[in-house]
């Protein structure tokens, strides 16, 4: 920003100045005789600095994005509501310790029950071990039975007491599954839901995300757009053109 506000102010004392060679000491002396004379050439540089440097965060987050995207839709991850995969699509990073995350327990229920828009499910277990416990006994239970999977999510969401393997094996049978063939399925395949869980580590930093919960809205048409924290249902179906 000095350089910038440096450069744009010689410039103008060179003009000021019909284009004279100047001394250092005289140049600063124009230099400070100009910033004088017209003060709002710093606010214009700062203006035109910010703006440049917006729109190039933009384009650098829009990228990421559109990377993100490219990714995830390679992946088998859980979701609920419409099965076009050209739907506009709501995907959460999420972790089942996370408080708001909690709070945000019925938005995929609410913003799905009219079939027209996709929630899909981004693990994302960074506040413990247990969270990603939890974690890895969804993925694996949505292998077994993506049916059962959402009563999963929300009771695994709506637990107040810890994540232990007793706790969790509890949560699967009052999901409707079978715990011997959910830790069966769990083991035979731990090494690829590990690699799931790492490629949503990768996507949520390359983008920014600082914590959980987060929202990446993608509309029918136009571009994505993610929506950090905790917010409504009612602003995401809002980000969501019909």
């Amino acid at each position: 920003m000095k350089h910038y506000l440096a450069a744009l102010a010689f410039a103008w004392a060179v003009q000021a100045t019909d284009a004279v060679a100047l001394e250092p000491k005289e140049l600063e002396q124009a230099l400070r005789a100009l910033l004088q004379e017209k003060p709002e050439i710093v606010i214009d540089a700062i203006q035109t600095f910010q703006d440049r440097l917006e729109a190039e965060q933009a384009k650098t987050s829009q990228a990421a994005l559109t990377d993100a995207m490219n990714q995830l839709a390679k992946m088998d991850l859980p979701s609920v509501g419409a099965t076009d995969p050209n739907a506009p699509t709501i995907y959460e990073f999420f972790d089942y310790r996370c408080g708001y995350c909690k709070k945000a327990v019925g938005h995929a229920a609410e913003l799905t029950k009219d079939g027209v828009a996709r929630f899909v499910f981004l693990d994302w277990p960074i506040l413990s071990p247990q969270s990603r416990a939890a974690a890895k006994i969804s993925l694996a239970a949505y292998r077994v039975e993506g049916s059962n999977y959402l009563e999963l999510h929300q009771n695994l969401l709506d637990n107040r007491g810890d994540y232990s393997d007793s706790n969790l094996d509890e949560l699967l049978e009052d999901s409707g599954y079978d715990v011997a063939v959910v830790r069966a399925r769990l083991q035979k395949d731990d090494a690829e839901i590990e690699q799931i869980l790492q490629t949503i580590d990768g996507i949520a930093l390359k983008m920014g995300v600082r914590g959980t919960p987060a929202f990446i809205v993608t509309p029918k048409t136009g571009l994505a757009s993610l929506v950090p924290g905790y917010v409504d249902v009612g602003q995401l179906r809002n980000a969501i053109p019909n």
